[in-house]
Formats: C-alpha cells, structure tokens, sequence
C-alpha cells in the first residue's frame, strides 16, 4: 500500500509506502501536521473501509483512491471529511456503487476513471448542489447516463473512452450552463494514454485548476 499526503503550507508531498497495517498508519500522521494535509491519494489499498488513522486529517480537501481492488463502493465513514471537495476511484476494478455521494455537502469534482464495472451515477448525485467537474472516461460499462438527475451547479463532464456510452442520449441543451462536454474519442483523436491512471495528474490540469484556497475553475 502507498499513500501520497499533501502538505498545503510547503506545497510538497510526501510518500508513506507501508504494509497494510493500519498500526503503521497511526504512527505515522501525527507526526506530519495533520491540519496541513489537504490532499491524499491511496493506491493498492486492500481494505473496503478507510482505517481511523486518517481522520485525523480533519482538513482533507482531495482523496484518490487508486487500484483499490477491495473497494466496492465510497466507503461509508468517507462524509466525516467534512471539508472534502475532490473525490476521485482510479483503476478500482470492484468499484460501482456512489451511493453515498450526497453527503459530501462540499464536493465540486468527482473523478470515476478506468472502473470496468461502474455503469453511471444514481439519483443521489443530483443533490450534490456544489459539484462543477465530473469526471467518468475510460468506463466501459457505462452505456446511457441519466441527465435529468445531473446537478444545476456541473460545468465539466469528461466522458472520454466511455465507448458503448449513447451520445444520442446527450443533448447540448440538456445542459446549458455547461462550459464543457468532452465526450470525444481518445483512440480516433489519437492521444489515448497508455496508462489513464499515469494521466491522472494531466487530465486535471487541463479539466480545472486548483487554487491553494481549494476552489475549481474552468480553463
């Protein structure tokens, strides 16, 4: 297991590579300023619930989980980050389930990427009042997505590599404060990553921009 901690006064990060033992964990947080992590990405975590030592990050911001092959859904003591405006699965093989998701009052950019079961958002998602950015390539067992239960607030949809995904169900005036619908091809445009999870950090860049005040803005 490896987890990635962001440090938002130094702006660096900082990489705990641990055995799964939560033990390890909760030795470790205290010791790294815990109200100065904003940001942590969890990769190859085998567990389907976080472990406690993590809420100690009481200023958590953005949380990743990555390769988290246990995962099913968001794990359901995950609304105690009360502060929690990035949530993203990457490569989560078991991952389809969001319920959940409207408790997270402050959410602005949801990232599903590269799930191979997760076939769309529930209705839920509409009570997500915040969300602007939602982020769901590379998902190929999502065929139709719902829009009447899209929030008011979305701004950013990515729907890249969603190739059984029915465009004719998308219509441009479903949306009309959406600044950007990208549902393009990556394979005919000819820019597809080898490795979505490596273009992670990309992909964001050019999505939005993060500010140190941990707001999102569209290009």
């Amino acid at each position: 297991m490896k987890i990635e901690l962001h440090h938002r006064t130094r702006d660096i990060w900082c990489t705990l590579s641990l055995d799964d033992d939560r033990k390890s964990l909760a030795s470790m947080i205290p010791f790294l300023n815990a109200e100065d992590i904003d940001a942590m990405k969890m990769t190859a975590y085998q567990a389907d619930k976080l472990p406690n030592a993590v809420f100690a990050l009481a200023h958590l911001e953005s949380l990743f989980f990555i390769d988290c092959q246990a995962l099913s859904g968001i794990p359901s003591s995950i609304s105690r980050f009360e502060h929690l405006q990035e949530l993203g699965f990457v490569a989560c093989a078991d991952f389809g389930d969001l319920e959940g998701i409207s408790e997270l009052d402050a959410l602005r950019a949801l990232h599903v990427v590269s799930c191979p079961i997760f076939d769309g958002p529930p209705d839920e998602l509409g009570k997500c009042k915040a969300l602007e950015l939602m982020d769901l390539s590379h998902n190929l067992a999502l065929k139709r997505l719902n829009v009447s239960i899209l929030p008011p607030s979305l701004r950013i949809v990515d729907l890249r590599g969603c190739y059984q995904l029915e465009l004719d169900d998308l219509p441009d005036t479903a949306w009309p404060k959406l600044c950007s619908l990208n549902a393009s091809d990556w394979t005919l445009r000819g820019d597809l990553p080898a490795d979505p999870v490596d273009n992670i950090g990309t992909k964001m860049k050019h999505l939005c921009t993060r500010h140190k005040g941990g707001a999102f803005e569209a290009d």
